[in-house]
């Protein structure tokens, strides 16, 4: 993994140039090899930015052409789900490894028995509990994930010195849940009672689930999502914490 993120720096440059309108839809955007050498990474560090602007719906490749810019579509909307708010602050309640178990041995296609790493963080906005955060992923003998895990940005990061460049995407889904009673004792709701919660699969280019999220929200939480995001609203996103 590169220092400094040089992808997401090539990445939120190019996504606030679409925005502001520096490269109109249907323009060309610079190729694969001016973005290495103005950014002073490699051309696989450069793919993994565009990668993530085309699973946003920005940019689309051409063969033998390059990424033109795709024109806005007001029936598609970009919701925020990041790990690291810009604002508030985030308590870690456990780091672990444990039998899958019946329900996420069907999330991860695997028995039981098989062991995941289960992190679960405490979202604070005010110091007041905002979100509930757990996230599981496979546990390999001797792969210092737990360690690797706490310095991402985003959950998907886990995995991309493994699966980028062949890619990785991930499924959210967003619904209403009976809160169990580890996600009620931090809300100071009654067990059971209904929470909005969004999960979120994370899978190999080959369709395989590599890792499983869910994030619980306080009754009073609130999610929101805009198509066509300008830097305006980006940047008020980002301060309200995505």
């Amino acid at each position: 993994m590169e220092s400094n993120y040089v992808y997401r720096n090539i990445t939120d440059d190019l996504r606030a140039a679409i925005s502001d309108g520096t490269y109109a839809p249907d323009e060309l955007i610079p190729s694969e090899n001016t973005l290495a050498a103005q950014y002073g990474t490699s051309r696989v560090t450069v793919r993994k930015a565009l990668h993530i602007l085309e699973n946003e719906g920005l940019i689309r490749p051409k063969h033998g052409k390059g990424y033109f810019v795709l024109s806005p579509e007001y029936n598609r909307f970009l919701l925020d789900f990041v790990d690291k708010p810009a604002s508030g602050s985030s308590k870690y309640l456990e780091i672990n490894v444990i039998p899958a178990g019946e329900a996420l041995a069907k999330r991860f296609l695997t028995r039981e028995d098989t062991m995941l790493v289960v992190i679960r963080r405490l979202l604070l906005e005010d110091e007041t509990p905002a979100a509930y955060d757990e996230k599981f992923f496979p546990y390999v003998r001797g792969e210092p994930l737990i360690e690797r895990e706490l310095e991402y940005e985003h959950f998907p990061d886990v995995f991309t010195d493994k699966y980028i460049p062949r890619g990785i995407w991930t499924k959210m889904e967003i619904e209403t849940e009976k809160a169990p009673q580890n996600v009620a004792l931090v809300f100071g709701c009654a067990p059971g009672e209904t929470l909005l919660c969004v999960s979120r699969t994370v899978f190999s280019s080959e369709n395989s689930p590599i890792g499983f999220g869910r994030r619980w929200y306080s009754p009073a939480g609130v999610l929101t999502a805009t198509s066509n995001y300008s830097q305006s609203e980006r940047k008020a996103s980002e301060q309200r914490g995505g």
